[in-house]
């Protein structure tokens, strides 16, 4: 199933469409992928907002993700380490 993937891969619309409903719902697994998704088309606020969703419910990925966004300071996300030490 597509919640499975570490890396985000390009999803067709009608799965794209699946995918923004389960996060909508609160879905941690697809609130990730939705964020990454985002991050890869560029579109940074929306996808740092998705992956914040899913880290503060506990996903470790998004939290790894997200600490390491904030390290860093790549993807138009602005370099924080206190941020960054939250996360990791």
């Amino acid at each position: 199933m597509w919640g499975r993937h570490l890396v985000c891969p390009t999803f067709s619309d009608t799965l794209l469409d699946a995918i923004r409903s389960e996060a909508a719902q609160g879905d941690r697994r697809s609130q990730r992928e939705l964020g990454v998704h985002y991050l890869k088309e560029k579109r940074s606020a929306d996808g740092v907002k998705w992956i914040e969703k899913a880290a503060e419910q506990g996903e470790l990925g998004s939290q790894l993700l997200l600490g390491m966004l904030h390290m860093q300071g790549v993807i138009g996300v602005p370099k924080d380490e206190s941020v960054s030490a939250q996360w990791i």
